[in-house]
C-alpha cells in the first residue's frame, strides 16, 4: 500500500517540468495579503504617521477653542 503510494508520488513529480531543486513550495498569495492588511486604508506608515500629527493637532487646537469659549482660560490680546 505504502510502496504504491511512494511510486504514484515519485512519478508525478517526474513527469512535472519544474525540477525539485527549483521547486519553491512557499506560497506568495499568502504574504500578499498580509501586505494588504498592514496598511491602514492602503496608507504608507508617513502617510499614517502624518495623519496621526495633523488628527492631533486639530484636537488641541479644539480644545484651546472650546477652552476660550467657556472662559476658563482668556487671550490676553482681548
Amino acid at each position: 500500500m505504502y510502496e504504491d503510494l511512494r511510486k504514484s508520488t515519485k512519478e508525478k513529480y517526474e513527469n512535472e517540468d519544474i525540477p525539485i531543486e527549483n521547486f519553491d513550495p512557499y506560497d506568495y498569495s499568502e504574504h500578499d495579503e498580509e501586505q494588504t492588511r498592514k496598511q491602514f486604508l492602503g496608507m504608507t506608515s508617513f502617510q499614517r504617521f502624518v495623519l496621526a500629527v495633523m488628527l492631533f493637532l486639530m484636537t488641541c487646537v479644539l480644545a484651546a477653542f472650546v477652552l476660550v469659549l467657556t472662559g476658563k482660560i482668556y487671550l490676553p490680546i482681548l
